[in-house]
């Protein structure tokens, strides 16, 4: 088993992916069948590769499962799996807007 991450630890190519994917999954609204097809592709593609045990991207990860096994079963979102989506990846956003903003006052600090 892998060390435990910490909530610091840089994303992995695999984890970005992840978080956008799963993004589309959980905000698309008008769902066409070749591009539902292609974002399980990715997702399937990249579920083993992605940092598990980190504390952003494992509810990501549990989500993206989620999703789909709903998709698979019936060809659609279930009602908790968009939920559990959309709710793994508000948590990602508000991490990666706080990181960000973090950066932003440093710059606007320096600049001053």
């Amino acid at each position: 088993m892998a060390d435990p991450v910490g909530i610091d630890a840089r994303f992995s190519a695999a984890d970005q992916t992840l978080a956008f994917a799963l993004t589309w999954c959980a905000t698309e609204r008008v769902v066409s069948q070749p591009n539902q097809k292609m974002w399980m592709e990715i997702l399937r593609d990249v579920l083993p590769l992605v940092t598990e045990d980190h504390p952003i991207v494992a509810p990501m990860v549990a989500a993206a499962k989620q999703v789909i096994v709903s998709v698979d079963f019936s060809g659609e979102l279930s009602f908790r799996a968009h939920l559990d989506a959309n709710t793994a990846v508000a948590k990602f956003a508000a991490w990666r807007a706080g990181r960000s903003y973090e950066v932003f006052k440093e710059q606007k600090e320096g600049a001053a």
